[in-house]
């Protein structure tokens, strides 16, 4: 899903998952120009960048966001 911010004219990839409580790694759906400030949330909670990594088109938690969760990356 792609978002765009009005009069900014900046576009934002959104990708979005649901966490099963055992699965940490999530893979994205393109490479992000620049991960320096992604948006990461868990059920509308924005997480501690020091509980995730971003590395190419994947993305780690520390640990394995709870079963059900929705899990939104934006970038």
């Amino acid at each position: 899903m792609k978002v765009t911010s009005r009069g900014l004219n900046l576009v934002y990839q959104v990708d979005a998952f649901s966490g099963d409580g055992t699965t940490a790694t999530f893979t994205l759906s393109q490479s992000p120009f620049s991960i320096t400030e992604p948006m990461v949330s868990v059920d509308g909670l924005f997480q501690n960048p020091a509980g995730y990594s971003i590395s190419g088109l994947v993305t780690t938690f520390t640990a394995a966001p709870a079963a059900s969760t929705d899990i939104l990356i934006r970038y």
